[in-house]
């Protein structure tokens, strides 16, 4: 995992009390002859008593000063800031777990890319990132032919040579795969054969199997329609999908398979039918799809971060209700900013960095067990860039990937601004040390100095910053002042912010085009 341990010494308040012991000494002497009095001169006068000696007055206490101690590394103030306020609840609506965040690749990716060994860019990238699920599938999922005696990397084909060379690729990061079988041209006996391979090689680095990708597009492709079937639909797709991994669990008893990988807008003819379908049970994993701009959308950087996103909240609530019918997670297995690859200029560019950071909690709030980012290649909307058989560059979607994993895991937990002004969004994590909460503004020139109000009273609050010289740039982004290279990962970043608290409050700033991550405990 990138490394993001952060030191940062908060200087405590110090109250004392002198506590001052008073000793009194008292003596007296008595002597005496005769009738017990001193003779003196022979006049009999008594010897006066003396004094008792007076106490000392008490050392006064040192006066208390109002005025708490300086942070260590304060926050920098921005110009400007408006102020507002933010409330954190204990109001749990969805969990983020360790792999919640992965990536989605091409099967055609994996056969042309390897991703083996012989990359040590990636492995870096895949290992330091942390353990998560690497999705197998995409549109060439249909494309790709088992050829078992191939010699490796053939376009279309998939090999024993290709599995080995993924193999230890998984073994050496940790990552799980969700392995894509081809559906649309495939055999019951082709798909047992590469199963029982894959799953002899990848062992239990195998998430689960699934079959095809967005089968409402077969209807409209050129893949011939099954022999016994009228035409592509959901009930030639379900009858095939059926078909086949009956064909993979006899060949590998106990396998387990994620479906259908529907597109958004066939969510209500494929997804919630094949959820609600009693053959295809059990299921491990209902799989969807999501893309912020579609084809038919208005592809600019200002439609792409409108928030709240109109479409993807009742998506989400949609799949939740069918996955919860089946007794079974769901996933967003496939998604990114923009159909087709991206746009040039809004899903390669620092703005799409804070559009994923929104998306992937809004994903999570939504009851969503994870997501993917699509990826590989040199498409515009890729975290990273495979133009050959090696990692080659890092773009700005990755950036946000490993600032959300630095907030952490646990209950994501509802988060609002009390009074608010402008494209800026607060998301909130109960964390086994406390609470991660994180802000994304998405407004050019407008910074934010927000009073942070908090479920529980906390001791110290920690800060950290995703910037960008601006929404298009494709270069400078930084966490904390550090970049990612694609040989070392993230650089030495510099030390985190302290905040100031008092109880259950915390003053933070957010800056124009930042994303702001607290922690506090």
């Amino acid at each position: 995992m990138f490394e993001n341990t952060f030191q940062v010494v908060v200087p405590t308040s110090r109250r004392g009390l002198l506590k001052q012991g008073l000793s009194v000494g008292l003596s007296a002497l008595v002597a005496g002859c005769g009738g017990g009095r001193i003779g003196i001169g022979g006049g009999g006068e008594p010897t006066p008593t003396a004094p008792s000696p007076t106490p000392p007055s008490p050392t006064p206490l040192p006066p208390v000063d109002p005025t708490p101690p300086p942070l260590t590394n304060p926050q920098p103030v921005p110009s400007g800031a408006a102020p507002v306020t933010a409330t954190v609840t204990s109001n749990a609506v969805g969990s983020i777990g360790a792999d919640f965040v992965g990536f989605s690749l091409e099967k055609g990716e994996l056969v042309a890319r390897a991703f083996s060994l012989s990359d040590p860019n990636m492995v870096t990238l895949f290992t330091r990132f942390g353990a998560g699920i690497v999705r197998i599938g995409g549109s060439s999922v249909d494309d790709v032919i088992w050829t078992p005696g191939g010699q490796g990397r053939i376009s279309k084909q998939i090999s024993k040579v290709d599995i080995d060379n993924f193999a230890p690729f998984l073994q050496k990061t940790g990552w799980r795969v969700i392995y894509g079988i081809n559906l649309a041209q495939n055999t019951e006996a082709a798909a047992a054969e590469e199963a029982a391979y894959a799953a002899k090689m990848l062992g239990s680095s195998i998430y689960c199997f699934s079959l095809g990708n967005e089968p409402a597009a077969y209807d409209i492709s050129t893949y011939p329609v099954p022999t016994g079937y009228a035409k592509w639909n959901y009930a030639t797709f379900k009858g095939r999908w059926v078909s086949l991994r009956k064909a993979i669990m006899d060949a590998v008893p106990g396998a387990t398979f994620a479906g259908p990988d529907a597109t958004y807008g066939s969510v209500s003819n494929y997804t919630v039918p094949f959820a609600n379908d009693p053959d295809v049970r059990p299921l491990k994993l209902l799989s969807q799809h999501y893309y912020r701009l579609n084809d038919n959308d208005v592809r600019t950087m200002d439609a792409l971060l409108t928030t709240p996103d109109p479409k993807l909240q009742p998506l989400l609530v949609t799949v939740k209700s069918a996955a919860d019918g089946l007794g079974a997670p769901f996933r967003i297995t496939e998604t990114n900013s923009a159909t087709g690859g991206g746009q040039a200029g809004v899903s390669d560019v620092y703005g799409s960095a804070l559009w994923a950071l929104d998306h992937m909690f809004l994903v999570a709030k939504g009851g969503a067990s994870g997501l993917h980012f699509h990826s590989g290649g040199q498409s515009n909307y890729t975290p990273f860039t495979t133009p050959g058989s090696q990692l080659t560059d890092i773009r700005p979607e990755f950036y946000a990937m490993v600032f959300f994993k630095m907030a952490g895991q646990g209950s994501v937990v509802e988060a609002s601004f009390n009074a608010a002004s402008g494209n800026i969004s607060i998301y909130s994590i109960k964390t086994s040390s406390g609470m991660s909460v994180m802000f994304v503004n998405k407004e050019v020139s407008q910074s934010f100095k927000v009073a942070l109000q908090l479920p529980v009273s906390v001791s110290r609050a920690t800060v950290l910053q995703l910037t960008g010289p601006g929404l298009t740039s494709t270069m400078g982004i930084t966490i904390q002042n550090a970049a990612i290279s694609v040989t070392t990962g993230l650089g030495t970043m510099d030390a985190a912010y302290s905040a100031p608290v008092s109880g259950q409050n915390a003053t933070v700033y957010v800056p124009a085009l930042s994303a702001v991550l607290v922690k506090a405990s």
